[in-house]
């Protein structure tokens, strides 16, 4: 990696996966467990392992002062006063400017967890980061939704790999399910045609609402939605 991955410049800095903010508003208190699960086909082991306040995933891929604690930590500050109630389990009602925020955020944070995987089974390539940073705002074919659970402590990640079957195209892109304390949050992006939106069926369309591309005031957690469940444990 010769610099940063949005930027390009150098040096780069040991960047937490998950911000350290997380720590003070996820419900539950003591040692913070960490689970890394290995991808189907991985020549490495799953592994567990406990901190005492500190989440340890970190990927050493941005510069420090442009990006780290330029716009990143920028979009941290701004994304927090919408984020926070609904990690503490407290009802939320998000408009225009919070759904923007909050799907800029998961875009950049879905990013930054998949580079803590092996680079063979990373789902985001790497010519994909400078739009991003170069856009200052939510990329377009990026679809997020987001839920309630109900298991409170900890925070979890799980990135892939998509295949989108259009005609005789497969277009290649990635999702993410990423749970936060009360907050369960899916994003989505891949290539589609102007006009095209990305509906979730199954079980998942029960629990969760659409957020982003934004049409309507979004109430959180929602009314008659279900409510997902699930282990509590940093991923």
């Amino acid at each position: 990696m010769a610099g940063c991955v949005f930027c390009g410049n150098t040096p780069t800095t040991n960047e937490h996966v998950f911000p350290q903010w997380l720590l003070s508003v996820i419900p539950g208190k003591g040692p913070i467990t960490h689970t890394w699960t290995a991808p189907p086909g991985s020549d490495s082991e799953s592994r567990t392992w406990t901190t005492q306040d500190v989440v340890t995933f970190k990927a050493n891929v941005v510069c420090g002062p442009k990006c780290n604690h330029g716009w990143m930590n920028d979009l941290e500050n701004a994304a927090r006063p919408f984020l926070e109630p609904m990690i503490r389990g407290h009802k939320q009602t998000l408009y225009p400017e919070g759904a923007g925020v909050i799907a800029y955020w998961t875009l950049k944070t879905a990013m930054m967890i998949d580079f803590a995987q092996e680079p063979q089974h990373r789902c985001v390539p790497e010519s994909a980061y400078p739009a991003p940073h170069n856009a200052k705002g939510v990329l377009p074919n990026t679809f997020v939704w987001i839920g309630a659970c109900e298991f409170g402590a900890g925070a979890l990640a799980r990135p892939r790999t998509l295949n989108l079957n259009a005609g005789n195209a497969h277009p290649a892109g990635f999702g993410l399910t990423i749970g936060v304390g009360h907050l369960v949050i899916e994003i989505i992006r891949v290539p589609v045609e102007d006009g095209q939106t990305v509906k979730i069926g199954g079980q998942l369309a029960l629990a969760l609402r659409r957020l982003w591309p934004y049409t309507n005031v979004v109430p959180w957690p929602s009314l008659g939605a279900a409510v997902c469940s699930g282990p509590g444990a940093a991923a």
